[in-house]
């Protein structure tokens, strides 16, 4: 029996979110048997929450890199290759993994310079996007594309990212594989009873025949947060039983909770936090909300439409893909809370939009299942190890509607 394909991924820290979602699937999904797996990562601990308890419950073999931080430091991010390098050299791993832009930076000059054969970066949403500043979005291309020289293979989530970086000269279309960030259907399937909704509502302090809009992720300037409120905010007064509850954390907390207690809805405006039982928390929403300015492939998307819960978000990116608007959800344009406010309240009147939304989003969710992401990833890691280009790769690859 031949030996295990040793793999090493790295991210810059555990905190909640896709990105590191995506890597401990990854880490927990794949066979042992066939492949040695670990997650190197930073230590940093924020008000994002943390992965590490999940991470460390499911087995995974973590090493700490310290000097591997978000923020760039130039004297912390030579160390953190310096230090990548050497554990490279002494691990001998067959493939380097990199999930995201500051780990991918770090981690692909790390892998060239102890001369790893195979080198893997996931781009989970590009590192530029049209919030920044013109000079600052120059300066992170330019980094990209020095990256992807060293890069075997560049994985992308959704069809828009890879456009996207070829747009910006970043690598070359054969360097490009579709991998969608897939969902584990069954922990989020409406069918599941392990939790009664009203539990869950009680424990968020949100009465039981209340109108519960809701959504999950950071509270930070690329989901927007502040619109959010903008958007919620005329609809909960015009409606005493319509409550919302953001699950996350994120530098913006204090911000939205200023924003919400100035417009009189801050009591019914619930700041969750992080929590453990999200898969729960879904299927205790009427409706969920998305006011992203930009995304890779959101998962929260996903998993709210596999949890039977209407969605309503702004067309950015790989939402597009995964929301048919009209059929499996409604879209409308960023940085319109209006427009997001008045397709809350379409579906929220309309007990058949509700309804067909609903169904529609549950069909379109099985064609995420993470069992084909793993698959696709279990084929690359073997054949890039075997010499294939990941061209070569994806030809066998039958495709679906979400994965064409």
């Amino acid at each position: 029996m031949a030996r295990p394909l040793r793999v090493a991924h790295i991210i810059t820290k555990l905190a909640v979110g896709g990105a590191q979602e995506s890597a401990l699937v990854t880490l927990t999904g794949l066979d042992a048997e066939a492949f040695d797996q670990w997650l190197v990562c930073g230590t940093e601990v924020d008000d994002e929450g943390s992965l590490r308890p999940a991470a460390d419950e499911a087995g995974v073999r973590v090493v700490d890199v310290p000097c591997l931080v978000r923020a760039v430091s130039p004297v912390a991010d030579l160390r953190a290759v310096a230090a990548l390098r050497d554990h490279f050299r002494r691990e001998r791993p067959d493939i380097v993994h990199t999930h995201s832009s500051k780990a991918g930076f770090i981690g692909r000059a790390a892998a060239r310079s102890a001369g790893i054969p195979v080198v893997v970066h996931s781009v989970h949403g590009w590192s530029f996007h049209p919030e920044m500043r013109p000079s600052l979005r120059r300066a992170v291309v330019a980094a990209e594309r020095i990256a992807a020289r060293g890069t075997t293979v560049l994985v992308h989530e959704g069809v828009p990212d890879r456009a996207k970086g070829l747009d910006q000269g970043i690598g070359d279309p054969g360097q490009y594989v579709l991998v969608r960030n897939g969902i584990d259907l069954g922990a989020f399937s409406a069918e599941v009873d392990d939790v009664e909704p009203g539990q869950v509502r009680r424990s968020l302090g949100v009465p039981d025949g209340a109108w519960l809009l809701g959504t999950v992720g950071r509270l930070a300037d690329q989901k927007a947060p502040l619109a959010m409120v903008d958007a919620v905010a005329p609809l909960m007064k015009g409606s005493r039983d319509l409550w919302f509850v953001w699950v996350g954390d994120g530098p913006l907390r204090d911000a939205v909770a200023e924003k919400a207690a100035a417009l009189g809805i801050a009591p019914r405006f619930r700041l969750a936090g992080v929590r453990r039982d999200v898969p729960a928390v879904l299927r205790a929403m009427d409706t969920f909300v998305l006011s992203s300015l930009w995304e890779g492939l959101p998962r929260t998307v996903t998993e709210a439409m596999a949890s039977s819960v209407p969605v309503v978000a702004t067309a950015v990116d790989g939402v597009a893909e995964v929301v048919d608007d009209g059929v499996s959800g409604l879209l409308v344009p960023p940085h319109d809370a209006g427009a997001l406010g008045r397709a809350i309240q379409r579906v929220r009147e309309d007990d058949g939009l509700r309804a067909r939304l609903a169904a529609a989003g549950v069909g379109r969710a099985q064609e995420f299942d993470r069992s084909e992401m793993l698959r696709r990833l279990a084929d690359l890691y073997r054949g890039l190890a075997g010499g294939s280009t990941p061209a070569e790769v994806a030809a066998g690859w039958s495709s679906t509607p979400a994965w064409s």
